[in-house]
């Protein structure tokens, strides 16, 4: 069990992580569709806003079609120029290709992996996709929890 005092220590890390690259924009993108990068994206704003002090955005921007790419990055821009930082999230590159894009519009970007469940030629594949000099960093996420199972139905 972690107590209080180890969380903030992983916080602080996970923030010296994030400031390998300048960023106002920050991207979050699973290596695989089964990641939900939300959750993450929610973490990591409460962290900069922790560490920075800035309003920081989270856009969820899992289900942008291509043909809203040129519109979200105007949104996020205009956030930016309001003092912002953002942090979007994204599907996976094999999800939804406008992860690419968006990622490419980022000024940084993360990388989201599972423990024992992510391959590594997925996690390789997104690297590659987006391009290595935009990620400085992986975080290893948590599976979701198991489903109970489902309660029976009376009779």
């Amino acid at each position: 069990m972690s107590s209080a005092a180890d969380n903030d220590v992983q916080l602080q890390k996970l923030w010296m992580a994030l400031q390998k690259k300048s960023w106002r924009v920050l991207a979050v993108v699973p290596a695989t569709r089964e990641i939900s990068s939300l959750a993450a994206a929610n973490v990591l704003a409460e962290v900069a806003w922790r560490y920075r002090g800035d309003p920081t955005t989270v856009l969820d921007l899992r289900d942008v079609g291509l043909r809203l790419v040129d519109y979200q990055t105007k949104e996020i821009a205009a956030q930016v120029e309001q003092g912002n930082a953002v942090i979007i999230a994204l599907s996976s590159v094999a999800q939804n290709t406008s992860a690419i894009s968006l990622a490419h519009f980022a000024d940084a970007a993360v990388l989201l992996v599972r423990f024992h469940e992510t391959s590594i030629e997925a996690a390789e594949q997104t690297i590659a996709e987006i391009g290595a000099e935009k990620f400085c960093g992986t975080l290893v996420v948590k599976p979701p929890r198991e489903a109970s199972a489902p309660a029976a139905d009376a009779i």
